[in-house]
């Protein structure tokens, strides 16, 4: 009876372990490095990622800019993250978005590193337009 009780203490155990380990993935904090090195290898055919990219989409037009997406007012990695995972299909009809099919902690990469351009645009224009008597 005692090595039961032992036995389902250690199971007890590993199952809070094991939750709060998948908790903590679900809560995933991008790395934005991460993110701008898997957008020039897999958006970079399509959008514009960055000022330094050195080849233009392919893309005619190209999709918006991330530096566009990452300004846009109603932009949240909430709204980022469910973009890139739901809304469109694996196989898209002409003109739609591809599904990246990025794995959870990519997808926080990317969207992580998204935001940082709203960051620097803001910081641009906050630097390039002062306040009066500046």
């Amino acid at each position: 009876m005692k090595l039961i009780s032992v036995a389902l203490g250690i199971l007890a155990i590993g199952s809070v372990a094991a939750g709060a380990a998948r908790a903590q993935d679900s809560e995933h904090v991008g790395d934005p490095a991460t993110g701008r090195h898997l957008a020039r290898i897999i958006c970079s055919a399509c959008h514009v990622v960055g000022a330094d990219q050195s080849v233009s989409p392919i893309l005619r037009p190209p999709a918006p800019a991330f530096i566009a997406i990452a300004n846009r007012p109603d932009v949240s990695a909430a709204s980022l993250s469910n973009f890139i995972n739901h809304t469109h299909p694996v196989t898209p009809k002409l003109g739609q978005m591809p599904n990246p099919q990025l794995l959870p902690d990519q997808v926080a990469d990317v969207v992580s590193y998204i935001l940082t351009l709203k960051k620097q645009h803001q910081a641009h224009s906050d630097a390039a337009n002062p306040p009066p008597g500046k």
